[in-house]
């Protein structure tokens, strides 16, 4: 695990811009990001952002909305613009110098993170070491397919939280989506708890945080800050 004085969080969003074969415009979820990355730095962590592929992400243009005065923050911030401009690609993650990995969700993270070889390992890396794992929405796609070393899914016998079936149904993706993101963490082991739709939920399970939706972004962040400074 990272030894630095400042522990750094590995920040990852969705390289993928479409909806599969319907068409539709997609990519990460503003928010999602923003506000986790607001409670990281507001207990002094530092971060940096990578994606699937590498280079400037496709943000999905229905969450940029800048009454949020955090996203209109980030968006209008240099530092942050530049960072995402150049994600790191998550093939060439150096997986010792991060102390925690977050995923953010947005429909796009559907396509492309539960078969990332890159996300596999790096999460795998990163927890085996002592690090913490979260992520929030549908950036628990991330961690469908993640396997130890000893051949057992890490989210098998854990509890956690993420896009629900019903607030997909809500969003009328159902049959949008290559698949359920709640169906496939029951499937490979994981104890889903449900929150109703759109309100905050946050399940904190050893070191796996996660959240349910937009409005629990800030609370996976908020947690992963407490339990990196416990540390």
């Amino acid at each position: 695990m990272n030894q630095q004085t400042t522990k750094t969080v590995l920040c990852v969003v969705t390289s993928n811009s479409v909806k599969g074969k319907s068409g539709q415009p997609t990519g990460f979820w503003l928010s999602e990001l923003t506000h986790a990355l607001e409670q990281l730095e507001k207990a002094g962590l530092q971060y940096e952002l990578a994606s699937v592929k590498g280079g400037e992400p496709p943000v999905d243009q229905v969450s940029m909305d800048m009454k949020d005065p955090i996203n209109a923050r980030y968006w209008n911030d240099p530092k942050f613009q530049a960072a995402l401009k150049n994600t790191l690609s998550m093939e060439k993650v150096e997986t010792a110098k991060y102390s925690a990995v977050f995923y953010a969700g947005g429909h796009g993270t559907m396509w492309d993170f539960a078969d990332s070889k890159g996300i596999q390992k790096v999460t795998r890396e990163i927890y085996e070491a002592g690090g913490v794992v979260s992520a929030v929405c549908h950036g628990p796609a991330s961690l469908v397919n993640v396997k130890l070393s000893d051949g057992s899914y890490l989210i098998a016998g854990k509890k956690l939280a993420a896009f629900t079936n019903n607030e997909e149904a809500e969003v009328q993706a159902t049959d949008i989506v290559p698949f359920l993101l709640e169906t496939a963490l029951i499937n490979h082991g994981a104890t889903h708890q449900a929150a109703p739709n759109w309100t905050k939920n946050v399940v904190v399970d050893g070191r796996l945080v996660t959240g349910q939706n937009p409005a629990s972004a800030a609370g996976v962040g908020e947690a992963v800050a407490k339990m990196l400074l416990s540390h």
